[in-house]
């Protein structure tokens, strides 16, 4: 990438940095506010049989009232935590922020490579007039809270234009690939890790049963691990489904292999001045469909990380 005085470029790739950088702090938030909840709730749930097992153990005592206490503490923090995990402002927030910032990218990239609509001689004026309509849009809606070393940051040199195909390539299409492969093996992985510890919990909880069931070994094991055991596992379910995790590596995949595709094909055509228009169209037609789809199914309500057994009773 190349430093290129044109005010309506510089002025849109600005734009596509600010709410990308948004975008990227609101989503740490999220995952943040996520993961705390499911700890949160995994200690609540250990704290609060523990305390049964010492009564029962060891009668009315100080640590009985003090894991009793730890208990109440974690799943009320895991309560309010929640309230910012599922709260439906700041999901809104992240996704038309990300939304945003696509948007400006792909404006960006149709217009440095002189495509449809701007293959005209009043290129700019229409590159600038089409993010002025997107910022007055979004503004309304997002806070820019970043600080001044987080927008330091987010300021890189824009790209090269005009840009040939074989630029584009690279610097759009390939850098896409690149994102979505590794986050799509990325998912996976994690999916398999929290798939595992699940197993494994069951199998816990059933060995637990047995042995307590059967009174094996003289071992005195309150029931209540068994149904902790249970709400652990309900937790790490409640906490994938909340991370699309599965949806997002299947798109993520899905992307990168049309994009390759599309790739493949452009490289057999005749790359004429029209099958170049219909290979970048195309291009963005693809990584739009994906970010429409993802905010889709970001935007559907996100189940409660926490199992209905701990929460709060109402009077």
């Amino acid at each position: 990438m190349s430093e290129l005085v044109d005010a309506s470029l510089k002025y849109t790739w600005n734009q596509y940095k600010k709410y990308a950088g948004i975008s990227r702090k609101i989503k740490s938030k999220i995952v943040k506010f996520r993961f705390t909840v499911l700890l949160l709730t995994i200690f609540g749930a250990i704290m609060g049989t523990l305390s049964l097992q010492y009564k029962v153990m060891y009668a009315e005592g100080s640590a009985t009232k003090v894991f009793g206490i730890l208990s109440a503490l974690f799943i009320g923090l895991a309560g309010y935590f929640t309230k910012d995990v599922i709260n439906p402002e700041l999901e809104k927030a992240w996704i038309v922020a990300r939304s945003a910032a696509e948007a400006f990218k792909s404006e960006i990239y149709l217009y440095a490579t002189n495509t449809q609509p701007y293959n005209s001689t009043n290129a700019r004026q229409l590159l600038l007039d089409k993010s002025k309509e997107l910022e007055e849009k979004i503004s309304p809606i997002i806070v820019d809270e970043r600080s001044d070393k987080e927008k330091k940051k987010d300021e890189n040199k824009i790209i090269i234009m005009p840009m040939s195909v074989d630029n584009y390539i690279t610097e759009r299409v390939q850098d896409q690939i690149d994102f979505y492969s590794p986050k799509a093996v990325k998912n996976i992985r994690k999916i398999n890790k929290w798939i595992k510890c699940k197993h494994i919990l069951s199998f816990c909880a059933v060995l637990i049963g047995v042995i307590g069931g059967f009174s094996l070994f003289n071992i005195t094991i309150n029931a209540g691990w068994v149904a902790v055991l249970g709400t652990i596992t309900t937790a790490i379910t409640a906490y994938l489904y909340a991370g699309r995790f599965n949806y997002l590596s299947i798109t993520y995949q899905s992307t990168a292999q049309k994009l390759e595709w599309l790739g493949a094909a452009w490289e057999i055509s005749n790359k004429s001045d029209e099958a170049r228009e219909d290979f970048i169209i195309a291009c963005e037609n693809v990584i739009s469909i994906e970010n429409r789809a993802w905010m889709v199914e970001l935007s559907k309500k996100s189940k409660s990380i926490i199992p209905d057994s701990l929460k709060p009773k109402s009077s």
